[in-house]
């Protein structure tokens, strides 16, 4: 955990990291960012 919150700087888990960008909470609060940064939305 003290890993994760040096290189994140949150404590909560789960932790999503894609690139630069730092998802976290619960899997449904991340979902749409984590859509977003994957290149998996349907919008531009």
């Amino acid at each position: 955990m003290a890993q994760a919150k040096a290189r994140t700087g949150v404590r909560v888990a789960p932790i999503s990291v894609v690139g630069e960008q730092v998802f976290y909470g619960t899997f449904p609060s991340q979902k749409p960012g984590l859509t977003v940064a994957l290149g998996l939305s349907q919008t531009a």
